[in-house]
C-alpha cells in the first residue's frame, strides 16, 4: 500500500516542486504519513508531516465545534435567531437561525464573492470589519434560510463575530484555550493574515501559464478559513473521531448529520450535502464526511469512511494538488475496504471531447454557463465558472457529482433530439442547459448595454463600454477602478464574463431588464451569490 501511495504522489517529488504532506489511520493505527515534495521551493526544505500548512475550509468544523461549546455553557441555542445576537443584521423576513449558518443553509450571498464583485483582490489588505460591512449591506438573500443548500463564507464570518461577542475573548484565544491546547495540537492556530510568521510553515504556490509562483492572500481570515495546522495535528483531531475518548469534540457525534431543509424548496425537503462545518457524502457506496480548503497556494482535505474506520488527510502547498481527488484515490488503493460499488469509471475521450467543443452551455433561466473539459481522464464541468468533477460507475450517461459543484448533485446528457444537459440540485431544482451556439446570441443588441450601473448593495458601479468589436465591464468599487473584463453576448438581454480576480475562473451572468424597450438595469448571478441588482445610471 505505501508503494502504491508512493508512486501516486510521485509527481510531487521532482526537483524544484511544492507538493503535500499525507497520511493515512485505520482503527487508529497510522498506516502511513510522509512529505511528497518541498515546503520552500526556494530555501530546499521539504515537506514533511509536521510542516504547517493553510487548511482554509477546514477551519470551519472549529467554527462549528466553538458554537456548540457555547450552547453547551448557555450562552446560545442554535435554534437562536442571529438577530438575537448581532442585531445590526437585516432583517430578512424570515427567520435566519445560528444552525442555517452553520450549514451553509442561510442564504447569504458569499462574503469573498461580494468583495471579488466590487472589484478587490485575494492580495489586497482586508480587514474582517470591512468584511461585516458588506454582509450587512445585503439587501436579501440567495433563497429563504433553511430551504436549500449553497456555500457561503458569509455566514462562518458571522459566527466568528458572535463567538467572540459571547464568549469575550477572541476565537483564537477561545479555539486554543477549548479545543487545541486540551488535544496538544501544538501546530494549530488561527492566523488572520498571512503575514504573520508560524513555525515550520509552507509557502503556497501556484502554476501559472507553465511556471510557479509564490502566492498568498493579504485578507484576514477568521472562523471561515484561518487555521492553520500540520498533517501531524490532523492525524491527532482525526484520531478522536468515532473513538469514544472526547464525545463533545467528536465530530461524528456532534457535525455530521446533514441539514434538513424546508418544505419550502422545490423538493419540498429533503437534506443538504453538509452538516455543522462538514461535507457529508458517499463514496463508492459508503458514507463519508469531511472538508476541503482552498487559499492562494494551498489545496487541503480530510476524509473520513466511518464504516472502515478509515480516515485520509492530505495538505498540500500547491494550487496543482488536487487535495480532495488524492484522499479518494489513497482510499481506492487501501486493502480490505469492500466498497459496495466499483471505482468511478472515465468516460470515453470522445465524449469528453465533444461536450469541450460543443460549449460553452447556457441555462436561460439562470444565466448560468456551463463548459466541460478533461479533468485528468474524468469529465470536468464548470459552473458560473465554478469547478466540479461529474463521475458515474458505469460508463453511461448519467453522472453524480464527485467533486465540488457546491448545490448540484447530479447530472444527465441528453443526445436527443438536441445535445443538452441537465443538472439537479440539492434543492430538487433542475436546470437545463443547452449549447450557446444552438440560438440567438443578442451580439446585435450590444450598443444597448452601453452605461454605468450602480449597485447600492455592493457599493460598486460597473461601467460596460466597448472593447474592440465586443463589450467589456469596469468595477468602480471601493479599491477604486479595476482592470476592464470582457463580457459576452449570450442570449438577448444576456451577457455572459469572467469578472475581478481569479478571472480565468468565475462566470457571471447579467440578466438586463427593459421598460418601453429600454434597458433600466440588470440582476446578476454568480456562483453563490445570486439576485444582485444593478440600476441604470447612465444608458
Amino acid at each position: 500500500m505505501i508503494e502504491a501511495v508512493d508512486a501516486l504522489l510521485e509527481r510531487w517529488t521532482q526537483p524544484g516542486s511544492p507538493g503535500c504532506a499525507v497520511a493515512v489511520i485505520r482503527d487508529g493505527a497510522v498506516l502511513h504519513k510522509r512529505g511528497y515534495g518541498l515546503a520552500h521551493v526556494e530555501l530546499g526544505v521539504p515537506n514533511a508531516p509536521d510542516t504547517v500548512f493553510r487548511i482554509a475550509s477546514i477551519t470551519k468544523q472549529f467554527t462549528c465545534l466553538a458554537v456548540l461549546m457555547l450552547a453547551r455553557d448557555g450562552k446560545l441555542s442554535v435554534e437562536d435567531e442571529v438577530r438575537q445576537h448581532l442585531p445590526e443584521l437585516p432583517d430578512y423576513g424570515v427567520p435566519l437561525r445560528i444552525r442555517h449558518l452553520m450549514s451553509n443553509t442561510s442564504g447569504l450571498r458569499d462574503s469573498l464573492e461580494a468583495f471579488r464583485l466590487t472589484g478587490i483582490t485575494l492580495m489586497d489588505r482586508r480587514s474582517v470589519a470591512e468584511m461585516m460591512t458588506i454582509i450587512l449591506r445585503q439587501e436579501g438573500t440567495n433563497f429563504p434560510p433553511g430551504s436549500a443548500y449553497l456555500y457561503s463564507n458569509a455566514g462562518y464570518v458571522l459566527l466568528s463575530v458572535l463567538i467572540e461577542r459571547l464568549s469575550g475573548v477572541s476565537l483564537r484565544d477561545f479555539l486554543q484555550a477549548r479545543i487545541f491546547g486540551p488535544l496538544g495540537m501544538a501546530s494549530t492556530a488561527l492566523l488572520p493574515f498571512d503575514a504573520e510568521p508560524f513555525p515550520h510553515r509552507a509557502q503556497g504556490y501556484a502554476p501559472v501559464e507553465g511556471a510557479l509562483w509564490r502566492t498568498g492572500s493579504g485578507f484576514e481570515v477568521c472562523g471561515e478559513g484561518g487555521l492553520v495546522s500540520s498533517v501531524e495535528d490532523m492525524m491527532t483531531w482525526m484520531g478522536i473521531w468515532g473513538a469514544g475518548s472526547h464525545p463533545p469534540l467528536d465530530p461524528l457525534e456532534n457535525l455530521a448529520q446533514p441539514a434538513p431543509l424546508t418544505a419550502s424548496g422545490p423538493a419540498g425537503g429533503g437534506h443538504a450535502r453538509y452538516g455543522y462545518g462538514l461535507m457529508v457524502e458517499r463514496y463508492r457506496g459508503l458514507s463519508a464526511c469531511g472538508h476541503s480548503g482552498l487559499l492562494p497556494g494551498f489545496t487541503s482535505n480530510i476524509l473520513h469512511i466511518p464504516e472502515r474506520r478509515l480516515s485520509v488527510i492530505c495538505l498540500a502547498n500547491s494550487l496543482g494538488v488536487n487535495a480532495y481527488l488524492t484522499t479518494r484515490l489513497i482510499a481506492d488503493l487501501m486493502p480490505d475496504m469492500d466498497f459496495p460499488e466499483p471505482p468511478f469509471a472515465k468516460p470515453s475521450p470522445a465524449l469528453i471531447e465533444r461536450l469541450a467543443k460543443a460549449g460553452p452551455f447556457v441555462d436561460e433561466d439562470s444565466g448560468a454557463t456551463l463548459t466541460f473539459s478533461d479533468a485528468e481522464g474524468r469529465l470536468g464541468a464548470t459552473r458560473f465558472g465554478t469547478p466540479f468533477t461529474l463521475a458515474n460507475s458505469d460508463g453511461a450517461m448519467a453522472y453524480t457529482v464527485f467533486q465540488g459543484g457546491y448545490d448540484v448533485v447530479s447530472a444527465e446528457v441528453a443526445e436527443e433530439p438536441s445535445l443538452a444537459l441537465r443538472l439537479a440540485r440539492v434543492d430538487g431544482g433542475i436546470e437545463t442547459y443547452r449549447p450557446v451556439a444552438s440560438g440567438p446570441t443578442g451580439a446585435d443588441l450590444l450598443d444597448d448595454y452601453i452605461g454605468r450601473y450602480r449597485s447600492a448593495e455592493l457599493m460598486s458601479d460597473w461601467v460596460i463600454e466597448r472593447a474592440g468589436d465586443g463589450l467589456a465591464v469596469r468595477i468602480e468599487g471601493p479599491r477604486g477602478p479595476a482592470l476592464p473584463c470582457p463580457l459576452e453576448p449570450t442570449r438577448p438581454d444576456l451577457l455572459t464574463g469572467r469578472v475581478g480576480w481569479f478571472g480565468a475562473q468565475f462566470r457571471d451572468a447579467l440578466r438586463f431588464h427593459r421598460e418601453d424597450g429600454r434597458i433600466r438595469g440588470f440582476t446578476l448571478n454568480a456562483s453563490r451569490s445570486r439576485g444582485i441588482r444593478f440600476v441604470a445610471v447612465t444608458n
